[in-house]
């Protein structure tokens, strides 16, 4: 009871900080398009155009149209989410070319008008039909008063940014992952915020229900429908005026351990009684217990196994014969260990010789693309890349390790691949996918960039646009697949796959020759490393190591050589 009481506490903890994070992330994702659209009000081609509609010209209204679309289409770059905006003025309507404009609807005949006369701020309107733009499409828009330069609001001219439902709804599902199905955002009258997702649970309209996520500062509580209780919690958004983010859970899924405790317990003290019932059996074989352990330890290392000690508290003859045979598996541990460290210190040495030869290979082309952007004044891109290099350098680097986690590996190769967007822009496009429960698995570092470097540099070298990198790791049995595929150019698969397991490889196959001899060196013949290439429509490099490998890290393989010399 003490124990499902104690979890009962942390699962309710950790459902509300999960509640809060999304909350949080939500804020922030509106906070950015908000951000977005505001320092749009900074640019000259924005703040010219208000001042001529403070001074009623409008004989200037097509070259301020004009103006304007680079304006626009810089939003969206910013904000991908931004489907479109309409700035409605005095002097006339201003909106993207690429949108048909329906000049039948007004804004100030739109039920979006008197929202914001009235709240006199930003405001967030729930998802509906585009109505001010052809196509119809489902968006949420916020409704803004533009400032200019005194601070002050223009009368009469408005803002509106409709935000693409579809792209906002894919967004938040990443970024609150597998809880997204337990969330629903709605407004304080119970109203769905994203209609286009039907809510799962009935109970949601009740009006019991909305009374008690409508108190402010509400705390978690559990609410029953259909004699099945659900956890719900509740977190407002505080952007807007009377959005909020409902959490709701199964109790059974929450408390489940509960039960497992219920029946661990049941099992230990069945346990307790069966060892009880063999004491007396236990107690018979006493006296002749230590000789048929030092039989048993004698079997064991006549299957190379010298971990083995005799241990007794005894001070007999048995005791004296296991003394001396700990002594002799000690020595020959002694002799074997030595011999082991010799060929380890080999291995490290050919280790660290092969991996410093790639870790400069990418600097070069970074520095120089750094350096032309910062002749460009492009400073927002050289932070962006000084900051990714040298992120992509500590990872690099690994304070010296020789081996690292397949999480960290992963967010190499994703630094490496954001300075290449700097560099080519859409030359490609990328995704990665690091099956879960593997990012703490250790490997030799620097495995993926390598092969990513190769794609873009080779594979992609006759494209100017529309290739695809994609980046899988996943267990297969009992190994591990790392796999690169990319749609470039492609190779002849058999002829590069011999040179890189060939030590006397060509130059060309000098990345993928140098990644299977690290493996080779770490893992022996547990490691492989598969071509496959159809030009032009998919190329995959596939490296496979085990997934429980257990080689000692290089460098703790080192200390408890060294102390165990010492000693």
């Amino acid at each position: 009871m003490i124990a499902a009481r104690v979890l009962e506490k942390n699962v309710t903890d950790l459902n509300r900080n999960a509640i809060r994070k999304s909350a949080l992330l939500l804020d922030e994702r509106l906070k950015k398009i908000t951000v977005t659209a505001m320092s749009g009000m900074l640019d000259d081609s924005f703040t010219s155009t208000m001042r001529d509609i403070r001074l009623s010209n409008p004989g200037s209204y097509f070259a301020h149209f004009a103006e304007l679309q680079s304006w626009f289409m810089l939003m969206k770059v910013n904000e991908p989410a931004i489907e479109s905006v309409l700035v409605t003025t005095p002097i006339g309507d201003f909106y993207p070319t690429t949108e048909f404009r329906l000049s039948e609807n007004s804004f100030l005949q739109s039920g979006m008008y008197p929202i914001i006369k009235e709240k006199k701020h930003n405001v967030w309107v729930p998802e509906h039909k585009d109505m001010f733009f052809g196509g119809k499409r489902s968006v949420i828009s916020l409704v803004m008063e533009p400032l200019i330069d005194d601070h002050t609001r223009m009368d009469g001219v408005y803002i509106v940014v409709n935000i693409n439902v579809s792209t906002l709804i894919e967004a938040l599902t990443d970024e609150w992952g597998v809880s997204a199905a337990d969330l629903y955002l709605m407004t304080l009258t119970g109203s769905n915020v994203f209609t286009s997702l039907p809510f799962a649970r009935p109970f949601l309209h009740k009006p019991d229900f909305l009374e008690r996520i409508a108190v402010p500062a509400a705390q978690p509580f559990v609410y029953q429908d259909a004699r099945k209780d659900y956890l719900v919690d509740v977190e407002r958004i505080r952007l807007t005026d009377d959005w909020i983010l409902v959490g709701v859970r199964p109790t059974d899924d929450l408390y489940k351990q509960v039960s497992a405790i219920q029946w661990t317990t049941v099992a230990i003290i069945s346990s307790c009684g069966l060892l009880a019932l063999l004491f007396s059996r236990v107690v018979t074989s006493y006296l002749l217990r230590p000789l048929a352990q030092l039989v048993q330890l004698m079997k064991k290392v006549e299957a190379s196994d010298l971990t083995v000690r005799f241990e007794t508290s005894r001070h007999d003859e048995i005791a004296l014969v296991g003394n001396r045979f700990n002594r002799m598996l000690e020595e020959i541990a002694l002799l074997i260990e030595g011999m082991k460290a010799a060929d380890r210190s080999k291995r490290v040495a050919e280790m660290k010789a092969l991996q410093a030869q790639i870790n400069p290979h990418f600097l070069y082309n970074t520095l120089y693309t750094i350096y032309w952007k910062a002749e460009l004044a492009q400073y927002e891109d050289v932070k962006e890349m000084t900051f990714s290099l040298s992120q992509l350098f500590q990872l690099g680097l690994n304070s010296g390790r020789e081996t690292t986690t397949l999480e960290k590996e992963v967010l190499h190769v994703s630094e490496y691949l954001a300075i290449l967007k700097k560099c080519y822009d859409d030359w490609f496009e990328y995704e990665i996918d690091l099956e879960e429960g593997l990012q703490l698995m250790r490997l030799p570092k620097l495995l993926l960039q390598p092969l990513v470097e190769n794609t873009v540099m080779h594979g992609f070298q006759s494209r100017k646009s529309g290739g695809r990198i994609v980046i899988g790791i996943k267990r297969i049995r009992e190994k591990i697949s790392l796999t690169v595929e990319d749609n470039g150019c492609g190779m002849d698969a058999g002829k590069v796959e011999a040179a890189a397991k060939s030590p006397a490889g060509g130059s060309s196959s000098y990345a993928l020759r140098n990644i299977y001899e690290r493996l080779q060196l770490y893992y022996g013949s547990a490691a492989d490393l598969n071509i496959e290439s159809n030009p032009g429509v998919l190329t995959k490099v596939q490296l496979v190591v085990p997934q429980d490998h257990q080689e000692l890290e290089w460098e703790e393989a080192d200390e408890r050589r060294n102390n165990f010399m010492r000693n």
